[in-house]
């Protein structure tokens, strides 16, 4: 899925984050009934973390800069 960071604030759609100037992750989003929690590192180009669903799902995520 894709997404913007703006001003440290995350662009996506059905949900919305932030980055810390650490780079530290937080991001909620909803869709389809569900809700999804993620939260990860960022640094330089990449990062990756891990995201949790209301519906058990559990999961990793990868991130590149375009």
């Amino acid at each position: 899925m894709p997404a913007r960071i703006v001003s440290g604030k995350i662009i996506i759609r059905g949900g919305s984050g932030q980055v810390d100037p650490d780079g530290t992750l937080h991001s909620v989003g909803a869709g389809n009934g569900m809700t999804l929690t993620a939260v990860g590192q960022l640094s330089g180009n990449t990062g990756s973390g891990t995201f949790n669903r209301s519906d058990g799902c559990i999961g990793r995520w990868i991130a590149i800069k375009h």
